[in-house]
């Protein structure tokens, strides 16, 4: 048999629910301090009544004391594991406390109680939103099921909207804040959210339009953030004057918030007036010390003024406060390359690519680094991936391109950047690249057709025009060489001694190694004004070579040799400078230097029997004639086919020399 309650007992019950009915009354009177009371005295009558918390705690809710709510929530679930909205409420409470972990939890519990409580799954999906990370996933899940069962669609199509935007589903976010639009078409927040859809997508002129009816409706509190939004959409839209117009308005309105501060100074950023920007993202730090987006735009003004020290301590800030701040990480590489401090370029832009591994702009930078860095097999990887992430840039296809060039991967070269221009790009670079390859694959027809377009599309770049003076002159078309050499000499001006040394070269080229005088001495004047003009040390000795060659084949031969004893000191060990030295030497009378110069040659080459052959005059003219026969014999034993090479004793008598080429025409083998 149970016990039967006692007289006591039943004395108690009623007393407790004649204070529970008296606290519901004040609980609709809105006497949340009464109801309280009046709970708290049933509690401690019947302490076993699991609603006697619950109602409690809905006080406590109402008059914002969270944490007690929260206690008499869990008293009420410890009496009474079975009821969905306890298990709602506390849940309501871990969310308003910020603990979103505990608060799925309970919202999951009162769902297994309840699985067709469209609220349930609305407030689940705003506690997996608001984790860190969010887990938009999840929450899209329990939206969906909260728009299936809910009677009042507006909230979970709105917040739905939002989750859809932040996931970068933007179509099927403005779908679901339209309907919540046509729904309740006196909501502001709908309005400006569906304006910020359209924003992401770029669908500019319909987010004014939704942020305009946003205004219109609601001239409190949040009217701000709508012209802040306005404001934003009319920058993209290069309406400055409107844009500064809605962010003049919103920091009026609120003056405390740094975020307009902050939109506005970028935005004078972009209108590149950044004195007037610097003042407004220092007015954003002063209202908010611990944004690093606000420090990076700073380091981006000073950027923008030259002030390099500046800018590294604004985006170090950002850095300090958030390591893995992405944009002050990549903007400090891009300052670290400026500044040819390419390894610590490389590190910057490492540490995106680790943080954000997809960021095609990374890969693209580490690329140019490496490039600068000489590490082109590394650079063609960057790039590689660059294109992985992103293939429809044709940046990283002329990057790429770039570095198979400096690999001598022709063909490589040439498919990228055909790619490049398959994508679309309009940078004449390009096409100067592809020429560059064609040029060393020995295409020269391809190579001339892609310069022009160069110099077609940037008729002033005096690099195009030089590259294809370069191929005219490598396939013999010396007089369109040197017409290309004219111009580019009068865009770069005609003191570059390294176009007046390539003009040389192709005026000398023409002049059919001097034959034709008057061009020959226009050679002479470019190659010497190369060397006056400070011509580099890597073509100077070829310079001075070809001042010999040009002096020489005129008959100018004392100048000659003072040209190849310049070449001479600048390469000691190079057989056709002393050759050609030797020869004149021997046409001037120094014989004795002649013949050391001839030895020279033989030395390095002992089957050149045109050295032999000039030596054998040499020694003849100093009357060595011994020395001189065995000479002759050697040059013809080294080259027997070489009628040139046959003399008559005799008839040499009174020849004091033989010229068997013109001065550059020798042979090595």
């Amino acid at each position: 048999n149970m016990a039967q309650p006692s007289i006591d007992d039943k004395r108690k019950a009623k007393e407790a629910s004649d204070y529970f009915n008296a606290g519901k009354n004040h609980f609709r009177n809105k006497d949340m301090s009464a109801a309280v009371e009046a709970f708290t005295q049933a509690i401690m009558l019947k302490p076993e009544k699991a609603e006697y918390f619950y109602n409690r705690g809905n006080c406590y809710n109402k008059m914002g004391e969270t944490q007690k709510a929260l206690l008499d929530y869990s008293m009420a679930i410890r009496i009474d594991n079975k009821s969905a909205a306890y298990y709602e409420h506390r849940g309501m409470c871990y969310k308003k406390l910020g603990n979103y972990e505990e608060s799925v939890k309970d919202y999951t519990n009162a769902i297994k109680l309840d699985t067709k409580n469209g609220n349930f799954y609305y407030n689940r999906a705003i506690s997996y939103m608001c984790l860190t990370p969010p887990d938009y996933e999840k929450a899209l899940d329990d939206y969906n099921h909260a728009v299936e069962f809910s009677q009042a669609k507006y909230r979970p199509l709105f917040n739905r909207g939002n989750c859809l935007r932040k996931m970068g589903k933007i179509v099927e976010s403005i779908n679901d804040l339209k309907q919540a639009v046509e729904l309740e078409p006196g909501k502001s927040e709908s309005h400006n959210n569906l304006g910020l859809s359209y924003l992401e997508i770029g669908k500019l002129e319909d987010a004014v339009e939704q942020f305009t009816a946003a205004i219109q409706l609601d001239q409190g509190v949040d009217t701000a953030i709508y012209y802040n939004n306005r404001g934003l959409a009319y920058l993209r839209m290069e309406n400055y004057e409107s844009c500064f117009q809605d962010f003049d308005v919103a920091t009026q309105l609120n003056p405390n918030d740094p975020n307009y501060f902050f939109n506005r100074g970028n935005a004078y950023l972009t209108i590149r007036n950044v004195e007037q920007a610097l003042s407004d993202l220092d007015e954003a730090i002063s209202l908010a010390q611990s944004i690093p987006a606000y420090y990076h735009s700073k380091g981006v003004a000073f950027q923008a003024l030259g002030r390099k020290a500046g800018a590294i301590e604004m985006f170090d800030k950002a850095l300090a406060l958030n390591p893995k701040y992405v944009p002050s990480l990549y903007h400090l590489g891009l300052m670290y390359h400026a500044e040819g401090q390419h390894e610590q370029a490389a590190q910057m832009f490492s540490a995106v690519i680790r943080l954000v591994p997809q960021d095609r702009r990374g890969h693209e930078s580490l690329g140019i680094v490496h490039t600068e860095l000489k590490l082109h097999q590394h650079a063609v990887n960057d790039f590689a991936a660059a294109i992985k992430f992103a293939a429809k840039y044709p940046d990283a296809y002329i990057y790429r391109g770039q570095s198979y060039l400096r690999l001598k991967q022709y063909d490589l070269a040439v498919a990228d950047l055909d790619k490049a221009i398959e994508l679309g790009s309009q940078d004449a670079k390009t096409w100067n690249l592809r020429a560059l390859a064609q040029r060393c694959l020995k295409n020269y027809t391809a190579a001339i057709d892609d310069l022009t377009e160069a110099v077609n599309k940037e008729p002033e770049n005096v690099d195009f025009v030089f590259n294809r003076s370069q191929c005219y002159q490598e396939i013999g078309r010396y007089d369109l060489a040197t017409e290309d050499l004219h111009k580019a000499l009068e865009l770069r001006g005609e003191n570059d001694a390294l176009l007046l040394y390539h003009r040389g070269l192709a005026q000398y080229s023409l002049s059919n190694s001097g034959q034709d005088g008057k061009t020959c001495e226009l050679a002479l004047v470019d190659l010497k004004a190369a060397v006056h003009h400070k011509l580099v040390e890597e073509h100077l000795p070829d310079c001075y070579y070809h001042i010999g060659l040009a002096c020489a084949n005129r008959r100018r031969h004392e100048e000659a040799v003072q040209a190849f004893t310049e070449a001479i000191n600048l390469l000691p060990e190079m057989t056709p400078y002393i050759h050609e030295r030797a020869k004149s030497l021997q046409m001037i009378g120094q014989f004795e230097d002649a013949i050391f110069d001839f030895s020279r040659v033989i030395e390095a080459h002992p089957k050149n029997a045109h050295a032999y052959f000039r030596r054998a005059f040499a020694y003849k003219s100093l009357g060595k004639f011994e020395e001189s026969a065995q000479d002759f014999e050697t040059a013809k034993a080294v080259s027997p086919d070489n009628p040139l090479l046959v003399v008559n004793y005799f008839q040499l008598r009174n020849t004091h020399v033989i010229e068997l080429c013109k001065a550059g025409q020798e042979v090595y083998t």
